[in-house]
């Protein structure tokens, strides 16, 4: 039995359209197929919100501590009495080789103890000890007859919110042991002075490093 044309333009158009189904079917098979072996668990969403609430649950906050950061320092200047000569460094230079931040960590460890400073501090007048009588008077450029390590931390404002209120710092080597004193606060003729044993040869190189740092010396 023949078919006519027309009627055979009929039967492969019915064809093609039967292929292109079965093919469809064919390839959503497929895919579903692949989805169900490659699935994943999907995580609950989490928003912004509950994220910062949850780091700020369980973050715990940092010690507090009574050293001052550099910027909450008031420090107008730094004098340094090396090798007979007076040095002056300004705020912006003292945190050159940490020589700033070792004074601050002792002024925070002397009255507690520990790292071999144990001796208790005196309070003494200014005018007894001659080594802060002469940080005193002391100014850069100045030549000094003595021959004595010496530095004198000087603030603008003093240091009141922490239990230990104070204003400026001297710090000084006494053969092998070196000392530091801190200048009361409501009394500035008044100081706070502690021995510590064996720092007397550290201050000397902490000093040497500083100078050679900030001025090349």
């Amino acid at each position: 039995m023949y078919l006519k044309d027309d009627q055979k333009g009929t039967s492969i158009r019915w064809y093609k359209r039967c292929w292109a189904v079965l093919t469809a079917a064919l390839g959503l098979m497929v895919i579903s197929g692949c989805s169900k072996g490659n699935s994943s668990v999907n995580l609950p969403a989490v928003s912004e919100t509950e994220l910062s609430e949850n780091v700020t649950d369980n973050t715990v906050p940092p010690a507090e501590t009574e050293i001052t950061s550099g910027g909450d320092r008031q420090t107008s200047t730094m004098l340094i009495c090396w090798n007979n000569d007076v040095f002056s460094f300004e705020n912006s230079s003292l945190d050159i080789a940490g020589l700033y931040e070792n004074v601050e960590a002792l002024l925070w460890i002397a009255p507690r103890g520990g790292a071999g400073i144990d001796s208790e501090g005196n309070q003494i007048e200014a005018a007894s000890n001659e080594l802060i009588q002469l940080s005193e008077n002391m100014a850069s450029g100045d030549r000094i007859e003595e021959d004595v390590l010496l530095l004198r931390i000087n603030r603008e404002y003093a240091v009141e919110n922490t239990p230990m209120s104070y204003k400026d710092i001297v710090m000084y080597r006494d053969n092998e042991d070196a000392y530091l004193a801190w200048q009361m606060a409501d009394d500035r003729n008044t100081w706070y002075l502690f021995r510590l044993p064996g720092y007397g040869e550290w201050l000397e190189k902490e000093v040497a490093i500083y100078m050679r740092c900030a001025t090349g010396l």
